[in-house]
């Protein structure tokens, strides 16, 4: 049992963090709320972080990179003329 709760909570729960936040923001940009690029750069940052505990240098950069599009999205979120 305690193997098993060690897997679970290998990154002290960040993982699961990162996940729930994610589908909750990626569920709030589905629904056209704003507050869905706020979830998902939580979540994204919550990745970042599994991925420099984990040593996994691709996965660094992708969460980098999303969080700038986050910030993107966030700051345009309604403006007229931007591409859809």
């Amino acid at each position: 049992m305690d193997a098993f709760l060690g897997i679970l909570f290998q990154f002290y729960g960040l993982d699961w963090l990162a996940m729930a936040l994610g589908l909750t923001g990626t569920y709030y940009v589905s629904n056209q709320n704003k507050l869905g690029f706020l979830y998902n750069s939580v979540a994204c940052a919550c990745g970042l972080a599994v991925a420099v505990l984990s040593g996994q240098m691709g996965f660094i950069v992708y969460n980098g990179i999303l969080i700038a599009l986050m910030v993107r999205g966030f700051m345009t979120w309604g403006r007229a003329g931007t591409p859809a």
